[in-house]
């Protein structure tokens, strides 16, 4: 798969006068992305950074498609791995197609990461698509996420499986915006005073996400999944928790392929989002 077919859409950021470097995480950079023919816009930002029990400074991004700690070092993308804790490379813009960045274990299942292609675009930057593979055993492998990336710009593109495809539209890089941003503004929120619900990761997923939050305060709380005819399929979650960053895998075992929706609730506070379990 060449990268160039899929730049219809960004032609216009990829060519303009942006600094050099591999991936953007600068507090307040966002993205704003759409599916093809669907008009629903969503975004992903970098809210803030923090540093993390192993000692290293993340950048702490709200994305659907990407982990939420990032970091940048030697024109390598270090993630951590929210099944164990444990970091992995996420992206090395040094290897080649063909080559294997990292191997893992996410959400219970042995993963790896390879370079699919590398492109020098017509306005003199280079592009990047990496893989997420599912190894299902020593000789069996699927491709789970595709991201293709572009120098300075970040990710333009994203595929998922089973198929759900996601373009760049606009993005604002260290204060500047290029192309598009209509959904939200270039101002990042207020950081809630109470709780942070977070899009699961992956989603879609099969069968296994990850539900991450963030409590301000101690707390009591629930947190819960329902089917979409709001019938309680699990309790993840009921008890008191400290404040900070929380996380927790959702097996979702047998249930049917369907939307759900997990919901947190605590003093003061509801907080649904919406989940898609494809089989």
């Amino acid at each position: 798969m060449r990268i160039l077919p899929y730049f219809c859409v960004t032609l216009l950021l990829i060519s303009s006068s942006l600094a050099q470097g591999h991936f953007p995480l600068h507090i307040g950079d966002l993205w704003q992305y759409v599916e093809p023919n669907i008009d629903d816009p969503w975004s992903a930002r970098i809210l803030s950074d923090t540093i993390l029990s192993n000692g290293h400074s993340y950048a702490v991004c709200d994305s659907r498609v990407l982990p939420r700690f990032l970091r940048e070092l030697d024109s390598k993308v270090f993630a951590e791995g929210i099944y164990d804790s444990t970091e992995y490379v996420l992206f090395d813009f040094t290897l080649s197609p063909g080559d294997t960045v990292s191997k893992h274990e996410e959400f219970g299942q042995r993963t790896a990461i390879v370079v699919i292609d590398t492109s020098h675009l017509p306005s003199g930057r280079r592009g990047w698509t990496f893989a997420q593979k599912i190894i299902v055993s020593e000789e069996y492998s699927y491709e789970f996420i595709r991201w293709i990336l572009v120098d300075s710009l970040g990710v333009t593109n994203v595929w998922a499986e089973p198929g759900y495809e996601w373009v760049l539209q606009g993005a604002i890089i260290d204060g500047v915006q290029y192309g598009i941003i209509n959904l939200v503004s270039p101002t990042l929120d207020p950081f809630p005073t109470s709780a942070v619900l977070r899009q699961n990761y992956p989603n879609p997923f099969n069968p296994t996400t990850r539900i991450a939050f963030m409590l301000s305060r101690r707390d009591y709380i629930q947190l819960k999944v329902y089917d979409a005819n709001g019938r309680e399929v699990s309790t993840l979650l009921n008890r008191t928790m400290s404040a900070g960053d929380h996380s927790i895998l959702w097996n979702a075992g047998n249930s049917p392929s369907g939307i759900y929706f997990c919901r947190l609730t605590g003093t003061g506070f509801s907080i649904s989002q919406k989940m898609v379990l494809v089989r």
